[in-house]
């Protein structure tokens, strides 16, 4: 059977309806001049978002009317917040909604030092920071942050918004009873975006019940030349002065331990000087500074140092060295009567590189005589022990310094035998 010409167009055309795209087939279907384009147009109201759903008419149309709740969205920053499906299916109107992301925030650092004055300068020294005092922050945007000083003082927020900020200190956390003296608390600053800002120095002054604090030191003679004091290098008689901050003079003597006290010295800076006619002959410091200075802190003891001195002739003459070698038997650590042992051979090796080599006598006792002042080495020849001698007390080799005309103890050396 064939088709009339009117028949066929009419197939034809209807055939081209049904392959055309939806959005051109939607603007064939509701008229160019009510959706003004593709993808932009205004939505057909209830009737087409029934047909099409509201997800259609917030993905196509710039405007859609009465989808769901009827209220119009609040525009791009909404749709930022909700996204743009929320909007094609609550609200009226969506315009433009598209997801944007939100702006990124400019963000600095701030740092600061909270310190004791303990001079009372003005300034901050070294050791004057103070730990763990709480400082707070209140940004730009109303936040706030919190940090605890360290060892030296400092303090450090980082990411905080740029603009006006406040930096308060939790005077609380301060010592007791201290006063603001360097600073203003609270301080404002200004955050820089990208830089490190300084909000500065806060220091604080206690304020102690008492004046006046004390000075105390030690003088010695180094014998070994270590640069420290040890046992028995402290010198006796010394004569030290002390003027204190007020103007005044105090005098003192080293007692037999080389050490020297004052009591009740004003707070402020003092001079301490060692009277140095009063130490032995042609003595000459090797360690401290003489005079020096300190600041005297009130309510404690304060260190003034260690003030050391050589003296040429402790460096010429000779002196002895004694020691013992005893049997540990019955393992106490310490040398008890009869367990000296006797035949063992001890060297010794002094400054000068010559060994010199004795025997211990019956009660384990060696000695050397006329050994050089200087260092040496004392060296227990093991091999001259009861057989399995092993070491349990002291050292071998162990060392020793030699001071002229005096007798130098090398100490014990003790051995179990298994």
């Amino acid at each position: 059977m064939f088709l009339t010409k009117g028949v066929f167009a009419s197939v034809f055309f209807t055939l081209a309806l049904m392959l055309l795209p939806s959005s051109l087939s939607a603007r064939g279907h509701h008229g160019g001049g009510h959706h003004g384009g593709w993808g932009h147009s205004g939505c057909g109201g209830i009737g087409h978002c029934t047909t099409h759903g509201a997800g259609h008419c917030g993905r196509h149309h710039r405007v859609t009317q009465n989808c769901n709740t009827g209220s119009r969205c609040g525009g791009i920053g909404h749709c930022a917040t909700h996204g743009a499906g929320h909007c094609g299916k609550h609200h009226r109107f969506t315009r433009g909604c598209i997801p944007v992301k939100p702006p990124v925030k400019n963000t600095g650092n701030v740092e600061g030092v909270v310190f004791l004055d303990e001079n009372g300068n003005g300034d901050f020294d070294d050791n004057e920071g103070v730990e763990d005092v709480k400082v707070v922050l209140y940004d730009s945007e109303g936040e706030t942050h919190i940090d605890y000083t360290d060892s030296d003082g400092n303090y450090y927020f980082s990411d905080i918004p740029s603009g006006d900020a406040t930096v308060k200190i939790i005077e609380s956390t301060l010592p007791e009873n201290s006063g603001q003296s360097v600073g203003e608390n609270p301080s404002e600053v200004y955050v820089e975006a990208d830089e490190d800002n300084d909000a500065g120095y806060d220091g604080y002054e206690v304020n102690y019940e008492n004046d006046t604090g004390d000075v105390e030191g030690v003088v010695f003679i180094d014998k070994n030349g270590n640069g420290t004091v040890q046992d028995g290098e402290g010198v006796e008689g010394v004569t030290v002065k002390l003027y204190d901050s007020e103007g005044d003079t105090h005098t003192t003597k080293t007692d037999s331990d080389g050490a020297y006290y004052f009591s009740d010295i004003p707070k402020g800076d003092a001079t301490v000087k060692i009277v140095e006619s009063t130490l032995p002959e042609n003595s000459g410091q090797v360690a401290g500074d003489n005079p020096s200075d300190l600041y005297v802190k009130p309510d404690e003891v304060n260190h003034a140092g260690y003030d050391g001195y050589a003296n040429p002739a402790s460096d010429e003459g000779t002196g002895s060295v004694i020691g013992v070698v005893f049997i540990d038997k019955n393992g106490n650590g310490t040398i008890q009567d009869g367990e000296g042992v006797a035949y063992v051979k001890v060297k010794l090796t002094d400054k000068n590189g010559d060994e010199t080599i004795t025997q211990t006598d019956k009660y384990g006792e060696y000695y050397f005589n006329d050994i050089p002042s200087g260092d040496v080495t004392i060296e227990v020849i093991e091999s001259t022990l009861p057989i399995n001698a092993r070491q349990t007390v002291g050292e071998n080799p162990s060392s020793a310094y030699v001071t002229p005309d005096e007798e130098t103890h090398a100490g014990y050396d003790g051995y179990v035998c298994n």
